[in-house]
């Protein structure tokens, strides 16, 4: 899902440990905890944030109200822990 709708999903999950990975050369990524989930749609940058199980990723764009954010759920796959 795109925008306000993947906003709404992403923000339903409550506090959750994450890992937040910027799109870059480098790849760099550290994990994040905090009273709810960070929102990076003002930095107009493109960054992935998900939960170590990857149970499901919130994908924030630099062009933010016209392509993005997208959320999605790993219900398409399945991954024996």
């Amino acid at each position: 899902m795109e925008g306000h709708q993947a906003v709404q999903e992403y923000e339903a999950l409550g506090n959750q440990d994450v890992v937040i990975v910027e799109e870059s050369r480098s790849g760099a990524g550290f994990q994040c905890s905090g009273a709810r989930l960070p929102d990076l749609t003002a930095l107009q940058l493109d960054a992935y944030v998900f939960p170590e199980s990857l149970q499901w990723t919130m994908a924030f764009t630099h062009e933010s109200g016209v392509h993005g954010p997208f959320f999605t759920r790993r219900d398409w796959c399945r991954i024996d822990d």
